[in-house]
């Protein structure tokens, strides 16, 4: 059997028509292999679910069911626009209506109750993958695609911590090589679901909201895959997002350690729990675009030297710092306060009095730091020069102890922009 590759597409890609058209754009390219595809829910489809939910818990039944009509309304649209076979298009109609006739039943339960527990949260919140699921595999397939349609459901096992659940790997396995890889004897592709799974109940279980990613790692471990290519709506992790920044750098690599650091403490497109799965199975993550033809990417991988950078993460700026300690016996006596000493205390002397950020996280020789909101007086502001000198700051003078020294290699502490003005980004090499 020839190599198996693992493609998963995000909900920001099938947000829309065109993106469901890229997707089978992109799968085309990949005619001389087997693939195995995971897919999100339509953009906000999970969120709506949710939402849907928490009203009809509060006893707001007809609120709720109108955020299914629109819901449900939209799926049609997709369908009615996607699926050129009539025979097809009938089957994913009725489909669809038939998922909101269940979910409907759900919310009236709920409603009765008056709570919505975290187990039928996990059952609302799956029809979102399973109704993607229902017409991505009939998209495909009226497209000439040789593919067949798998429900995660059935296949990947979890423990009954809903809404968290972790992978039961030994079944999950065994399923896999018995139910899935079976198929592509006969199959080009499989097409499932990401985000959802079972517990040894048969009751739906959710692995975490942005778990989709995990579904692939998953996938990726029992089909002997080495890596997952996962599309989302931006060409790989930059500075910052996009959407609302005109000017980001694309950052190209990142080690496991430092995708876990930023995806727990912000940024959407990592699930800090794949990246943990991924590290342990040494599943190499690419990160493209699935909405235009961009080279660009970025790669996570078990790579040990990759250069700091620094990432704007919703409404605060962090940045990631590489610590070379001399003696790698006396990190656990660095603690986050001794080492924002240490760097409070050098940039108040070297160069700016009012600099102020604090430590999120330290892993290893990593720091990830937070800068607030920072607002100076731009015509008081001197121009600082470049400095790429490799700086040592002495933790003898800094918190009066004798700790190992801390290096750090530094440049560009303010970013212009072109009216002059400062910028949020403080860069740190």
């Amino acid at each position: 059997m020839n190599k198996i590759k693992i493609l998963k597409f995000g909900g920001a890609v099938l947000s829309n028509l065109e993106g469901f058209k890229n997707m089978l754009n992109i799968i085309k390219a990949y005619s001389n292999v087997k693939v195995m595809l995971v897919i999100s829910a339509i953009a906000k489809s999970t969120s709506n679910l949710r939402l849907a939910g928490t009203l009809a818990s509060n006893g707001k039944l007809k609120e709720s069911q109108e955020i299914i009509d629109k819901l449900i309304n939209e799926y049609i649209y997709f369908v009615e626009n996607l699926i050129i076979d009539e025979k097809y298009r009938l089957e994913n109609i009725n489909e669809i209506i038939s998922a909101k006739v269940e979910i409907y039943n759900l919310l009236k339960g709920i409603n009765i109750t008056q709570e919505c527990t975290p187990r039928t949260y996990d059952l609302l919140m799956s029809y979102g993958e399973k109704m993607t699921l229902l017409i991505a595999h009939k998209f495909l397939k009226v497209n000439g695609i040789n593919i067949e349609k798998i429900d995660s459901t059935g296949i990947i096992k979890t423990n009954s911590k809903y809404g968290n659940a972790s992978p039961l790997m030994e079944i999950t396995n065994s399923n896999i090589q018995n139910h899935i890889l079976p198929k592509f004897k006969e199959f080009d592709f499989i097409i499932a679901q990401g985000f959802v799974a079972s517990d040894l109940k048969n009751e739906i279980t959710t692995m975490g909201i942005e778990s989709s990613n995990l579904s692939a790692a998953i996938y990726s471990k029992c089909l002997n895959c080495n890596e997952i290519i996962i599309f989302t709506d931006v060409d790989g992790i930059r500075t910052a997002d996009p959407k609302t920044n005109k000017i980001t750098n694309l950052i190209e690599k990142l080690s496991y350690k430092q995708a876990f650091l930023i995806g727990q403490n912000g940024l959407k497109l990592i699930y800090p729990r794949m990246i943990t799965f991924a590290q342990k199975a040494k599943i190499k993550v690419r990160i493209k675009s699935g909405l235009n033809n961009s080279i660009s990417e970025t790669i996570i991988s078990e790579e040990k030297e990759i250069k700091p950078f620094n990432i704007s993460i919703e409404n605060g700026t962090k940045f990631l710092l590489k610590i070379n300690i001399n003696n790698s016996n006396n990190r656990a006596m660095l603690s986050a306060t001794k080492i924002q000493l240490a760097i409070s205390k050098y940039l108040a002397e070297k160069i700016e009095p009012q600099f102020i950020f604090k430590i999120i996280a330290i892993e290893n020789s990593y720091c990830l730091i937070e800068l607030p909101d920072y607002n100076p007086d731009y015509n008081n502001i001197k121009e600082i020069k470049e400095c790429n000198k490799i700086t040592t700051i002495d933790f003898n003078s800094a918190v009066e102890r004798k700790y190992q020294n801390i290096i750090f290699n530094y440049s560009n502490l303010f970013y212009y922009n072109s009216d002059g003005k400062i910028n949020n980004y403080y860069f740190l090499k």
